[in-house]
C-alpha cells in the first residue's frame, strides 16, 4: 500500500500504480545493466548518448509514446 499511495493519491488504481512503478524500475535497472557492463556499453555507446537516451525512455514512458510521424 505505501508503495502504491503516491499515485493512488493522483488518481490510480492500486495495481495500476504497482505496475507504472514497476515499469519505471525494470528501466532504471536495465540502464544501470547496460551501464556496468563494460563491452555493451562502450558497444552502445557508439549509436547513442547514455544519458540523453535514458531521459527520453524514462519521459516517453511517463507520457506515453508518441505515435510516429
Amino acid at each position: 500500500d505505501a508503495l502504491a499511495e503516491p499515485l493512488v493519491g493522483l488518481g490510480l488504481d492500486p495495481a495500476t500504480s504497482l505496475s507504472r512503478q514497476g515499469a519505471v524500475i525494470a528501466l532504471a535497472l536495465g540502464w544501470s545493466l547496460y551501464e556496468q557492463n563494460g563491452g555493451m556499453h562502450d558497444y552502445l555507446a557508439t549509436m547513442f548518448d547514455f544519458d540523453a537516451s535514458f531521459e527520453q525512455s524514462l519521459a516517453a514512458m511517463v507520457r506515453g509514446f508518441d505515435p510516429p510521424g
